[in-house]
């Protein structure tokens, strides 16, 4: 199971082996949408990872993965959000990982991929963030459309990024 939360380990400093630092950024670079990260990869598991709710499953336990945040709130967006929906905030840890695995030569790489949040800069709300977006094609936004922790993570690895 794939998971976003994995490259926290590369940036606070917990994986140090550059293999295996190598081996999880290479991992969650299938979670990466523009502007945002999966939770979960689209794929079957060998570990079944059922949504339980009121005592009925609301997702296929083998292939968990949920890509549209969407519907009521207790039967769909729940389910949703740890299985395949895409956050803003964890994004940019994506890119400070490339850099601190593969050095300078990576800034410009990461960069790139950091800015590719424009999309949402220029159709939400001005100067803002949204908190997620499907997982699935056309990566709507969704949750809260204005999230200071998706803003305040993209801009500081922003100037991780620009400083030399």
């Amino acid at each position: 199971h794939i998971r976003c939360n994995q490259l926290f380990a590369v940036t606070l400093g917990a994986v140090s082996d550059p293999e295996k630092c190598r081996r999880i950024i290479s991992d969650t670079s299938r979670l990466v949408i523009p502007g945002a990260i999966r939770t979960l990869d689209h794929r079957r598991v060998d570990y079944q990872l059922p949504v339980w709710h009121n005592g009925h499953c609301l997702n296929d336990p083998s292939n968990p993965y949920w890509g549209k945040y969407c519907g009521p709130e207790d039967t769909s967006r729940k389910a949703a959000y740890h299985n395949g929906t895409a956050w803003c905030w964890p994004f940019p840890s994506y890119c400070e990982a490339l850099v601190i695995c593969g050095g300078k030569e990576e800034k410009q790489r990461a960069l790139a991929i950091l800015l590719s949040v424009k999309k949402y800069f220029e159709t939400q709300v001005a100067g803002e963030l949204p908190e997620v977006a499907d997982g699935d094609l056309p990566h709507a936004p969704g949750g809260c459309s204005a999230q200071a922790w998706s803003v305040s993570e993209f801009y500081r690895v922003y100037s991780m990024l620009t400083s030399d």
